[in-house]
């Protein structure tokens, strides 16, 4: 018995026909609906947070202790660690994608 493979492409794009058919039907159209009205509830109820200058301090110290011991660690994540001790933060959902 001989298999052959279909090129990923092709796949790709039957999958992406069904979700398109998908969203055509009523079904599809409010699921489509509710994540959208999902993501504008999160986005009216996010908060952008700035660093203060006591936290951007602390930041300095994190990145300073990291080159010390060689570990990566940049800017964002060391304001991001300093911003949750300083403020006692108990989660914190970001899009950094190294944080």
């Amino acid at each position: 018995m001989q298999m052959t493979a279909k090129p990923a492409s092709e796949g790709f794009q039957s999958g992406a026909d069904k979700y398109a058919a998908y969203l055509e039907i009523l079904e599809g159209r409010l699921r489509c609906g509710l994540v959208f009205a999902n993501l504008q509830d999160f986005l009216n109820r996010a908060v952008t947070i700035e660093p203060t200058e006591a936290e951007r301090s602390m930041a300095g110290e994190f990145e300073l202790a990291a080159l010390r011991t060689g570990v990566g660690l940049d800017a964002g994540e060391s304001q991001l660690c300093a911003v949750l001790l300083k403020r006692l933060v108990p989660l914190l959902l970001t899009g950094d994608k190294r944080a």
